[in-house]
């Protein structure tokens, strides 16, 4: 082959090659003009959710808020509020399940599923934490409270975070936990979930945590799962909350994370997935949203959805933690605390005129 063919045929594997789709290497190219919801785009993979508002705190429910084209990228729901403990319970004992039927109703209407959003947690929960409780009245309470919830949804909610946050961020035991007070240990844990796999054992029940990618604290939930023995007690899956940012974690990091728990027979869900794009720093001056950052995030969130295409076998949920950038608690809080005004984030995949972001379709593309 003389040098100038030689030349030619270079330069057309080249276009070749470059013109190719991978999930192995870069991030691949995606059509902005070619708009499908999402929920669609991943019907084999696995449900694209989001958390919502329903009315509680003076909202206004999601599906006033949104217009159906946006709505239906989504075929999975989570309440945002409105199913926490505060928004269910009242101290002089009596339940109101306004928020949760509202959502069972649109989910149902729509050919969506409902993430129950959570039974047991710390915080969100003073009405549960007025009186004082023994060990035996506080586990008594447990089942009650357990019993009449889910109950309640039975049949209707397909998977619940049983437990939220019950490990610390060192990887101890979150002993400032009424519920670890009144047990006086971790027991409640177990509890949680044979009440919860009786009250519904057609529901799929799960423990849900932050910084799970924090190999550390995965080693405590792991000691955790296996020392109260919780998949005997009804434990399917484990609940990644994916409140991550530009730079972290890394690709690798979120996959041992999938991995050490997929290798203990566990079904995995992304449960509250954002990206700060202020890196977990509270000090950060309010920031624009240029070109420079757009396609930082839609960098970030192509290469966040390889992975979990890569793992989808393991992996049965995607959520979001929001819809649109105007409804996102990071408008609130960053690194730890919330801010006694808002500053403007940029997290999700559909921005504050409810127009899809490049990230919606760079996360699209495959």
């Amino acid at each position: 082959m003389s040098k100038k063919y030689f030349y030619i045929f270079v330069c057309i594997v080249f276009v070749l090659v470059s013109g190719c789709k991978s999930d192995a290497g870069g991030q691949p190219d995606f059509d902005m003009t070619d708009y499908r919801p999402m929920a669609q785009v991943y019907k084999d993979y696995f449900y694209i959710g989001a958390a919502v508002k329903l009315g509680e705190y003076d909202s206004t429910p999601f599906y006033d808020a949104y217009p159906a084209s946006v709505l239906e990228s989504f075929n999975s729901f989570s309440a945002e509020n409105g199913m926490k403990p505060d928004n269910v319970y009242s101290s002089d004992g009596s339940f109101d399940f306004t928020y949760g039927d509202r959502l069972v109703k649109y989910a149902s209407e729509h050919g969506a599923v409902v993430r129950g959003h959570t039974l047991v947690w710390h915080y969100q929960s003073d009405n549960v934490f007025k009186e004082k409780r023994s060990k035996e009245e506080a586990r008594e309470f447990l089942q009650k409270y357990i019993d009449t919830v889910v109950g309640h949804f039975r049949g209707k909610i397909y998977a619940w975070d049983v437990v939220n946050e019950a490990v610390g961020d060192g990887g101890q035991w979150r002993t400032d936990s009424p519920w670890y007070r009144y047990y006086g240990g971790p027991e409640y844990i177990r509890d949680a979930f044979v009440f919860a796999q009786k009250a519904d054992p057609d529901a799929l029940h799960f423990y849900n945590d932050y910084n799970m990618v924090n190999s550390t604290k995965r080693a405590r939930v792991i000691k955790m799962i296996k020392d109260l023995d919780l998949i005997s007690a009804g434990l399917d899956g484990i609940g990644i909350q994916a409140h991550w940012n530009l730079y972290w974690p890394s690709a690798a990091e979120i996959e041992k994370a999938i991995k050490a728990f997929a290798d203990m027979g566990l079904l995995i869900h992304i449960t509250e997935l954002d990206i700060d794009c202020y890196n977990g720093n509270p000090s950060m001056g309010e920031i624009k949203y240029t070109s420079s950052l757009e396609k930082q995030l839609a960098d970030r969130y192509a290469e966040i959805f390889s992975v979990f295409r890569k793992y989808s076998q393991y992996i049965d949920s995607v959520t979001f933690w929001g819809i649109g950038d105007e409804d996102s608690w990071l408008n609130y809080y960053s690194g730890g605390r919330f801010f006694d005004s808002p500053r403007n984030n940029y997290p999700l995949l559909f921005d504050r005129d409810n127009k899809p972001k490049k990230a919606f379709f760079a996360a699209s593309a495959f």
